[in-house]
Parts: C-alpha cells; structure tokens; sequence
C-alpha cells in the first residue's frame, strides 16, 4: 500500500507538471522507492543510492577518472551503516532479515551482505527503469498494443508486463564471447 501511495505521488507530480523526463522522472524513481521501502530504508537515501547506480553504470571514459570505483565505495559505505542500524534495531524489512538468517547454521557475513545489498540495488534500479521506460516505448510504438492494455488495466497489467519484460529486455550490458 505504502509503495502504490509513493507511485501516486510521482504520478501526481508528472500530471501537475505536465510533461515529464519519464526514464528520471519516473522509471528510475520507482525502483529506488520499491527498493528502499523493502530493505526499510529512508526513500531520501533510495534516490541517493540510485545516482550511485547510475554513475556505475556510465561509461568510465565518461566520468573523471575512478568515479566507478568510488561510488561503490560510498554504496558499501552505506551498506555498512545498514549493517550496524539493522543488528542494533532490527525492524520488518529485507535488510534485517537478511542479517539474521542462517544459511547451513552461519549468519551471513559483512561482505556478503554488502555483495547482496549493492546487488540488489544496483541491478534491481537499472532493470526496474530500464523494463519500465522499453515497455512505455514499445506500447507508444504500438498504439493498438496500449488501447487493448488500457481496455483493461486491471485484468491485463499483469500479462502485459510478463510479455513487456519478453519484448524488452532490460539487461542491455551483459555479454557473452564464445570461446570455442
């Protein structure tokens, strides 16, 4: 509930304002909204984690020299933070659960966590907006495609995303070399 209330107030933005960068605005908002409220952090620090994402992601002859590796030191840095707020007060979220549970009688380690946490953010974010901003350019492509979608929002969002994330592909980076 608290996630659709957050996704009503971007949307809200976008309809007062009345135009919008959607890939910014909205398709790279979201994820760090979703992904923040799951690992029970402050939706500020979701928005700050996904710049860090997006320097990441960018080429490195792009960025001044080492801005790859420094942000994500500054997302284990954080990460670490999580760490040590989570153990003190564990709370009802992904990240506290994730440092109380055991895997085959141990707790996960620091760098595990830290491996997961910038994981889950990093790749969660990029795909979310990526699948997000495709999907909306597809159906803009196909007007019939988003008619027969918006006939029925509610009984066929869910298919339409299943076809959209098939249609789209929303991990653009990743490659494969044959060797043999």
């Amino acid at each position: 509930a608290r996630i659709q209330a957050l996704a009503r107030q971007i949307v809200d933005a976008v309809i007062e304002k009345g135009e919008c960068d959607f890939v910014a605005e909205v398709a790279g908002e979201m994820p760090s909204f979703v992904i923040a409220e799951l690992m029970g952090l402050p939706l500020a620090d979701g928005r700050e984690l996904y710049k860090l994402t997006e320097i990441i992601h960018t080429a490195p002859e792009a960025l001044p020299p080492g801005a790859g590796g420094v942000a994500v030191a500054k997302m284990f840095e954080y990460g670490s933070g999580v760490i040590a707020e989570k153990r003190a007060r564990p709370g009802d979220d992904l990240a506290s659960r994730l440092l109380a549970c055991e895997v085959d009688g141990r707790k996960l380690e620091d760098m595990e966590f830290l491996l997961f946490f910038l994981l889950l953010v990093d790749a969660g974010g990029d795909t979310t907006r990526n699948l997000l901003a495709g999907g909306l350019l597809a159906l803009m492509e196909r007007p019939d495609q988003l008619a027969w979608l918006k006939a029925d929002l509610d009984g066929r969002l869910a298919g339409a995303r299943d076809e959209l994330l098939r249609w789209t592909s929303p991990v653009i980076y990743m490659r494969r070399t044959a060797r043999r």
